[in-house]
């Protein structure tokens, strides 16, 4: 018996010290054995932060695949909900198995592997902490004092708080990511979950102000003592302060200051307010807005009028005695009026009743300054009627505003009767009136009397030049161009006859005949019986037996003036089939 029990523990002895022999020399074939002999077993996946595996993390999606495991041959999505850090699955003893695991705010693990053993119920899954992301994007951020920029986190770990900090408030605050620039400056703010901290750099600034400008208003009184500065164009929630400057000269010499707002005025008032000058307007910024400089400029002075001493006008007739001497002007109290200014004169012309249609303000006078004096030299010209402006000019570094004063001289036409014109022969053919234009001229200029105002005195046509009568009125006379007519003709009721002047011809009566024939009417004869009465002796025009109106003439009138002559032309015959011409 005993030597059986000893072959038997020899026997055994020899098979474990071959099995060691072959797990030994084959290792992996060893555990293939064994996992593919593995039981199904209960393992407990926990899910930790790498970095502090104290932390649980809940919340994600675990994705495993083994090819020893039937269940798990294709990838089985596991969810891990909010507030579980573990999840208990079975899964065999010996077996590998994939995984990948995505959770927000954790970089996602794409291979990890782990074995189920048979001693161990748990397996860690660790995850590392991806850095904090932030929408925007950019790592800094410029703005303007009272501006706004909201920054949000893209990859929060749910299981974690964030807490927004700025590292100057004065500068930038921040709250739940809305971050306020509050004064000119930088800061960091800075988002963290307590292990990841993300930092965006903000640069304030202050606003600018575009559009602030300085006008000046044109002084009050005639010694320009007093100027309103405006200042305009600041924002309706600025504050500060607006200060004005005279800087005429580079001299900087403070004006006025005042709190700042939309629009300032100030009526600076002086004595010295003379010569070009120069004004600033500043404003001093604050918090929120940046300074800002504006300047306007202006050239001032004193006021001196000047006066005419004597008349400020005159009137003379042209070609009377004396008319053309010169005229010298004066001004008044010259020594303390002129003020080193210089005098100047400019010339106006202008129409006048008593000379009308004349010619340009250079016709009618000569005007000059005497430097020498300081007088006004005028010599007339021709009728006519001109303004002369006075001026006292200022020159470079006289502040004495320009003055001046007006002087006007009205040269009346001469009048002259018809005795003092040279009348032109005048005539016309009887057209039934008597009235006729009369045309003279008196030295170079001409005059016109128009028919409608003059009349051969009597009624009868003669050779011999006849007496006009001219209405009674004022007739201009005219020159060519732009001459200067310097006469009137007044012709008054009872003196209004030209002698010996005009003539009117016979008017020419035309009819058809066989011969040339001459008739004679005594005056007085009615020309259509005449006519009519001389049977055989001319053909009436159309053979209609009539005498027809002839260029204008009526042949049934009676009270000829004369002897009307009727020429009887060649051309017609005894049918009267010729027109009449």
């Amino acid at each position: 018996m005993k030597k059986k029990q000893k072959l038997k523990e020899r026997i055994c002895a020899l098979v474990l010290a071959l099995a060691m022999v072959l797990t030994w020399v084959l290792p992996d074939a060893g555990m293939t054995v064994q996992a593919a002999a593995g039981d199904a077993k209960k393992v407990t996946l926990k899910f930790k932060d790498a970095a502090e595996e104290t932390r649980g993390i809940g919340a994600l999606t675990l994705k495993l695949q083994s090819n020893d495991d039937p269940s798990y041959e294709k990838k089985k999505e596991i969810e891990v909900k909010a507030g579980e850090t573990s999840k208990e699955i079975e899964l065999k003893e010996g077996v590998e198995y994939n995984y990948e695991v995505e959770k927000t705010g954790y970089e996602t693990t794409k291979d990890g592997r782990f074995t189920v053993e048979a001693e161990k119920a748990d397996i860690d899954i660790l995850l590392t902490m991806s850095e904090i992301t932030l929408l925007p994007t950019t790592d800094s951020v410029s703005l303007k004092v009272g501006e706004t920029y909201d920054i949000s986190v893209t990859n929060p770990v749910q299981e974690l708080a964030y807490t927004w900090s700025t590292t100057d408030g004065n500068v930038a605050s921040v709250e739940n990511g809305k971050v306020t620039a509050k004064g000119e400056g930088s800061a960091d703010i800075s988002v963290t979950n307590g292990v990841k901290t993300k930092t965006v750099s903000v640069n304030v600034s202050k606003n600018q102000i575009n559009g602030f400008s300085m006008t000046v208003k044109e002084p009050s009184g005639d010694d320009q003592s007093s100027v309103i500065l405006t200042a305009k164009g600041l924002p309706a929630d600025v504050s500060g302060n607006v200060i004005f400057y005279d800087v005429t000269g580079g001299q900087k010499t403070l004006l006025y200051k005042a709190e700042a707002a939309a629009t300032v005025e100030y009526t600076y008032e002086t004595d010295s307010l003379l010569g070009a000058k120069q004004f600033e307007a500043v404003y001093s910024g604050n918090e929120k807005y940046e300074g800002a400089t504006a300047t306007a400029t202006g050239s001032y002075g004193k006021t001196q009028a000047i006066t005419i001493d004597g008349d400020v006008s005159k009137e003379v007739t042209y070609g009377t005695e004396h008319w053309n001497d010169e005229i010298v002007i004066a001004l008044a109290d010259i020594e303390n009026t002129l003020k080193g200014r210089t005098l100047a004169t400019e010339v106006a012309f202008a129409q006048s009743e008593d000379a009308p249609n004349t010619g340009l303000a250079e016709n009618v006078a000569n005007v000059r300054v005497e430097e020498s004096n300081h007088t006004i030299h005028v010599i007339p010209q021709n009728a006519g009627k001109i303004t002369i402006k006075i001026k006292a000019v200022p020159g470079e570094g006289n502040f004495y505003r320009e003055a001046s004063v007006d002087y006007t001289l009205t040269v009346k036409r001469q009048e002259v009767s018809f005795e003092n014109v040279t009348w032109n022969k005048a005539s016309k053919v009887y057209d039934g009136n008597t009235e006729i234009e009369l045309t003279g001229t008196v030295n170079t200029e001409k005059i016109t009397i128009p028919k409608e105002k003059a009349a051969i005195a009597g009624k009868d046509v003669v050779a011999q030049p006849q007496n006009v009568t001219v209405a009674a009125g004022i007739y201009y006379m005219t020159v060519e161009g732009n001459g200067t007519a310097n006469y009137q003709l007044v012709v008054e009721e009872g003196q209004n006859v030209v002698q010996n002047v005009a003539t009117i011809t016979h008017r020419p009566l035309y009819l058809t005949s066989a011969n040339a024939e001459t008739v004679s009417l005594a005056y007085g004869q009615n020309l259509k019986t005449a006519i009519e009465e001389m049977t055989g002796l001319v053909a009436l025009c159309n053979g209609n037996g009539a005498v027809e109106e002839v260029q204008g003439v009526n042949p049934s009138e009676t009270g000829l003036v004369g002897n009307d002559q009727i020429t009887v032309l060649p051309g017609g015959d005894s049918a009267g089939n010729s027109a009449c011409e």
